[in-house]
Order: structure tokens, then C-alpha cells, then sequence
């Protein structure tokens, strides 16, 4: 679809009708926006706009004919995506990761004509004509134990489902390059942020720079909320960034045996953490807040407060500020943790106090 940009010039829009698949739909529109945009970032930018029931992605300036190969070569990045896929030594088919390189090349204009129909949906099912396995690595609730029940009297994990290949290459391209995960002993933990409105570029470098910070994964939850903070924190450095994320999606799995098995996943809001962010000691509050829930790699007290606090960030009300601030008080009187500065805590308890 073509448009005006407003400046002399012409833009193409894309678009990513969500499915309920909600980590499968988010990786589908930062897939579709890195197979036009590149590695390169020359000639051509790219818009990702939450529109509801849809992604809009916003194309301006000179897309190429084919995919950047570079996309392909680097065999790391794969990995977060084919995490439960077990290759066999007598196996004739090829890594997945080639697949995807083939539909991506092979068919790229047919990707992007399929996509710029408005009405274009993913085909998912038991049964698609050329259908690819929608693994549980690529959204929760493609897994097969989680969304069926099973009434036979004989164990089944239940049936695969399979995702048409159109969808399917520029899903697992997003995934690969955008989706953290995290793996502790006892838990795997895949997050992406939940755009809202960001300039593509914008949010390459946010991925980039949220990729050398080390978050603390003392428990899921933790985690989640660690990652969390430093999203936003990232974003309200970069005063120049065009980046607004409405949630982040994450996906979790139990490591029980050989394969990991699905423990759940959803959205995990922002609101207060943006909130937060905007105050005029708003970073510096963000920065305390990541100091704080650091601190949780020791067990203990210390662990004690980053969980609390975590739960204070996910459930922002005054049972859980009253709960953490307990546990902070008696920290700092065993000398495990610093002193609050007055009026960034103050912060803290202000945006509580308007949730």
C-alpha cells in the first residue's frame, strides 16, 4: 500500500493482524521490518505503529529485492529460537535456519505482497497445506501439553501445530534477532518489548544496549521486573529516541527432564515504570530500583528486598510498598543495603499512591 509521507515522498505500509498469539505476533512485525530494513540501515527506515488489532509497519525509502544475507550469518542467534528443536546426525533435512533463508529469499516479494494486504491472516492449524511446526520456543501457547485438554486415559502431549511458512520465516527471523532469554537452572525466561509506536532503528539500539546489562534472575518474576526497569531506564536516557512500548511479552518455560515444559506467559505492564520515568527524579528512581533488585543474587535478606520489589513494580499498591519497605528497613539495619535517598524514594511512593 502506497502512501504520502507528508514530505514530498512516498511511504509502503505493511501489516501484522494479531492472532492471540501474542509473543508470535510481536516477533512476526520486528521480522517483517528487519527483512526490509537490513543490518545495513542504508536508504530505507521502517515505523512500527500498534494500531489494535494490528502492527503497521511504515516503510520509507528504497527497500531491496532480496533479504540482507548477513541476516543468516551468524548461527548463534538461531538458537533462541529452535531452543526444544533436536537435530538428528541421520537426518536428510536441513537446520530450520535454512528454511527460513530459503522462504525468505525464494519468496521475499510474495512476503511482501502477502503483508501489504490489510487482510492477510497467518494460517494456523493441525492440518496446513506446506505448514511449518509453531514451536513452543516461539510463543507459550503453541505448546502442545498447554492448549488442549486431554481426557484419554493414555498420556499424549497432544497434537503439533503447524503455521504457514510466510508467517512462520518472518516470526522466527523477529524472535531470533529481538527476544531475550534468559536461562537459570530451574527456568527458562524468553521477553520482548510490546511496541506501541518506535522508529525501528531506535528500538535496534535500545536491543542493543539492553543486551550488554546484566539482569539478576533470582527467580522468574525477578527477572521479568529487572528487565523491565532497565527497558525503561534505557529509553528515558535516550532523550532523542522515538521508542514507546505498551508491555513486555515473556514467555516461560520449567526445566523438567530432557525438554522444558510451558509454565506460562502473558504481558507484564509498564504503566508504572513510565509513570515513574516522567517525575523529575524519575531516572534516578529507576536507577535505584535496578541497583536494588541487583543486589538479589545473594540469598537472604538482600533477595528478599529484590523480590519484594519486584512484586511492588508489578503490583504497584500499598500492601506491597508496605511489604517492601519492611524488608529494605531491616536490610539497611543489618547493613546489607544502602540508605534510601529521600526524595527518590519519594517518587516511588508517590506513583504508588496514583495506581
Amino acid at each position: 500500500m502506497l502512501s504520502s509521507d507528508g514530505r514530498g515522498g512516498s511511504s509502503e505500509s505493511y501489516f501484522i493482524n494479531k492472532t492471540g498469539y501474542e509473543m508470535f505476533d510481536v516477533t512476526r512485525a520486528f521480522g517483517l521490518a528487519l527483512s526490509i530494513e537490513g543490518l545495513t540501515y542504508e536508504g530505507v527506515r521502517t515505523r512500527i505503529t500498534d494500531w489494535g488489532r494490528a502492527f503497521a509497519i511504515t516503510v520509507t525509502g528504497t527497500k531491496k529485492d532480496v533479504p540482507d544475507p548477513q541476516l543468516f550469518a551468524d548461527d548463534s542467534v538461531w538458537q533462541r529460537v529452535f531452543a526444544t528443536h533436536r537435530e538428528r546426525k541421520d537426518s536428510k533435512k536441513s537446520h530450520p535456519k535454512e528454511d527460513i533463508k530459503r522462504i525468505l529469499t525464494d519468496r521475499y516479494e510474495e512476503t511482501l505482497s502477502e503483508h501489504s494486504n490489510p487482510l492477510f491472516n497467518p494460517k494456523i492449524g493441525r492440518s496446513i497445506a506446506d505448514g511449518r511446526t509453531f514451536y513452543q520456543s516461539m510463543d507459550i501457547s503453541a505448546a502442545k501439553g498447554l492448549r488442549e485438554e486431554k481426557k484419554s486415559a493414555t498420556y499424549s502431549e497432544g497434537t503439533q501445530l503447524l503455521v504457514d511458512p510466510l508467517s512462520w520465516a518472518v516470526s522466527c527471523l523477529g524472535h531470533a534477532f529481538f527476544v531475550s532469554t534468559y536461562r537459570p537452572s530451574d527456568f527458562i525466561l524468553t521477553l520482548v518489548p510490546n511496541p506501541s509506536d518506535i522508529q525501528f532503528l531506535h528500538h535496534r539500539q535500545i536491543k542493543k544496549d539492553l543486551d550488554s546489562e546484566t539482569v539478576c534472575r533470582a527467580s522468574a518474576g525477578v527477572a521479568l521486573a529487572h528487565y523491565a526497569t532497565k527497558l525503561v531506564r534505557t529509553i528515558a536516557l535516550r532523550k532523542d529516541t522515538k521508542a514507546e512500548y505498551e508491555s513486555v511479552v515473556y514467555n516461560l518455560q520449567r526445566r523438567t527432564g530432557q525438554q522444558p515444559k510451558p509454565s506460562g506467559g502473558g504481558r507484564y505492564g509498564l504503566d508504572f515504570l513510565v509513570r515513574l520515568a516522567c517525575q523529575p527524579r524519575g531516572v534516578d528512581a529507576l536507577a535505584w530500583i535496578d541497583r536494588t533488585i541487583s543486589l538479589g543474587w545473594r540469598k537472604g535478606i538482600r533477595q528478599d528486598m529484590a523480590s519484594s520489589l519486584s512484586d511492588l513494580i508489578g503490583h504497584p499498591d500499598a500492601t506491597s510498598l508496605k511489604r517492601f519497605a519492611s524488608l529494605s528497613a531491616r536490610a539497611q539495619a543489618k547493613g546489607e543495603a544502602s540508605p534510601w535517598e529521600r526524595e527518590v524514594f519519594e517518587e516511588v511512593i508517590r506513583n504508588v499512591k496514583h495506581v
